[in-house]
């Protein structure tokens, strides 16, 4: 398990810890969807994969950072730090018991029974079912959890950034074949993604052709998992108003997690690199990296 000082330091790491956790997606039909069905498919997941909780490593905080997550989803709250650990705690109206995350995912392996998170959840969702029956009008409030939940964006901008980032990540198997390279999303790679945008796009129009498309946004996709793999984050999406111009809008940008933040738009970033030959690692060493 990772070493945390304290509660800021856990929540700055939680979206960090969850990119750990894609490991597991596809297995027992599992997906990152934060949704209360996944929490049955992640704990299939974890038991099919690890046969006792010494095994999880450094999967154990992003599973915690996850069924957390999703138990706040449902319940608002937000994160505590009790007993020199961190623990889900639901919307104060609900008065429910506090969930140790790390404990209930060693539970779920030692226990063997597929249903642990379920339980929990059920629980915490019949509460809210309850207490809404009771006082019309109350809806859970959750805490904001920077780089996990969704950054200043309307639900249709959500949408878009959702599916695209879906659509990328499923076509990226296909484009780092056309493209060949020791895609590792490392920062040695950005090297080699340099190479290949002046092979293919050599000057900065070129990222404009629709002919590029397809490796134009495999490009920026790469580059921002790349710095999302720095200290986690999340991808975002302003749809343009002509009336208030900004850099972020009409582009697919990353939002660091942590209270000093980077937000980084790829396209801008390639297209910085194409114009003044300014490297990729140089954003990259901005955003954290070494």
């Amino acid at each position: 398990m990772g070493a945390y000082q304290g509660l800021d330091d856990w929540v700055d790491g939680i979206s960090l810890n969850l990119l750990v956790l894609e490991a597991l997606e596809g297995e027992e039909g599992f997906r990152l969807d934060f949704t209360g069905p996944s929490l049955e498919r992640l704990e299939r997941a974890l038991v099919a994969r690890f046969g006792t909780p010494d095994e999880l490593t450094d999967l154990v905080d992003g599973a915690a950072g996850y069924v957390g997550e999703v138990l706040l989803r449902v319940a608002g709250g937000g994160w505590g730090w009790r007993d020199g650990e961190p623990c889900a705690e639901a919307d104060e109206a609900l008065d429910l018991t506090p969930v140790f995350a790390r404990r209930l995912i060693v539970q779920a392996i030692a226990e063997r029974t597929g249903h642990v998170f379920t339980d929990v959840y059920v629980t915490w969702e019949d509460a809210v079912t309850r207490h809404r029956a009771a006082n019309p009008g109350w809806a859970p409030t959750k805490k904001h959890t920077p780089g996990v939940d969704p950054f200043e964006m309307s639900p249709q901008d959500a949408a878009y950034i959702a599916r695209w980032d879906a659509e990328r990540r499923a076509a990226f198997s296909r484009w780092s074949e056309t493209y060949r390279g020791d895609w590792d999303f490392g920062p040695a790679s950005l090297d080699a993604l340099e190479g290949l945008l002046s092979r293919v796009t050599p000057a900065a129009e070129d990222l404009r052709d629709p002919a590029n498309q397809d490796f134009v946004e495999g490009a920026v996709w790469y580059f921002g998992e790349v710095i999302r793999r720095i200290r986690g984050g999340t991808w975002a999406y302003r749809t343009p108003d002509p009336e208030f111009p900004n850099i972020y809008a009409g582009q697919p940008y990353v939002h660091q997690a942590g209270q000093d933040a980077e937000l980084v738009v790829p396209m801008v970033v390639l297209r910085k690199f194409l114009r003044s030959g300014t490297a990729l690692r140089d954003r990259y060493r901005r955003c954290g990296g070494r």
